[in-house]
C-alpha cells in the first residue's frame, strides 16, 4: 500500500490540490480523533502551501521514507489529472511532465522521446501518444488513491497514523 504521506505529497506538489482541501481533510480527521498526532494539527493551521509542504517532508523524514520511483508515478499521475481538471495549463503540465522526467531521471516505460519533436513546442498536441497512454494510467491509479483518502475511510484504516 502506498504511504500517506507520499501519496499526499505528490498531491501538493503536482497542484491537483490546495490548501484549503489539507485544512478540510485534516479538520475532518482530528473531528474523528480522541487525541490527534501534532502533524495533523498543523495542516489545519498551515497558511501557505510551503508550510504544508514542510508538515508532510517533516512526516517523510520521521517515517524514513524516500521519494523514488513511485513517488515519480504518482507526481505525473497527480499532473495529469491536474491538466485534466483545468487547475494547470497546458504548457505547466508539458513543462512539469519534463522537468519530473529528466530529474527523476526516469524513462516512461516502453515509450521514447516525451515530445514528439523534441525542438517543437511545449504543447500537449506535442506530447508522444505512448507518453500520454502511460501517463493516462498513472492517473488512473492516483484517482483511485484520491479516493481512499476519504477521511472517515482512511482513519479506520489507518488509526495509529492520526493518533498519538
Amino acid at each position: 500500500m502506498d504511504s500517506i504521506f507520499v501519496v499526499l505529497y505528490a498531491c501538493l506538489e503536482s497542484n491537483y490540490v490546495n490548501i484549503s482541501f489539507f485544512r478540510q481533510w485534516s479538520e475532518r480527521l482530528i473531528g474523528l480523533s480522541t487525541c490527534p498526532k501534532d502533524w495533523l494539527i498543523s495542516l489545519t493551521t498551515a497558511s501557505s502551501e510551503d508550510e504544508v509542504s514542510n508538515v508532510l517532508r517533516d512526516c517523510l523524514l520521521e517515517t524514513g521514507e524516500i521519494l523514488g520511483d513511485r513517488y515519480n508515478q504518482l507526481l505525473l499521475g497527480f499532473l495529469y489529472l491536474a491538466y485534466q481538471k483545468q487547475l494547470i495549463s497546458p504548457e505547466k503540465f508539458v513543462g512539469e511532465l519534463i522537468d519530473v522526467v529528466d530529474a527523476a531521471d526516469m524513462e516512461i516505460i516502453g515509450c521514447g522521446n516525451i515530445l514528439v519533436e523534441p525542438t517543437g513546442t511545449m504543447s500537449v498536441e506535442n506530447v508522444d501518444g505512448c507518453v500520454l497512454e502511460v501517463l493516462k494510467q498513472f492517473a488512473e491509479d492516483c484517482s483511485r488513491l484520491f479516493k481512499r483518502l476519504d477521511a472517515e475511510v482512511i482513519y479506520e484504516k489507518e488509526k495509529e497514523i492520526f493518533e498519538q
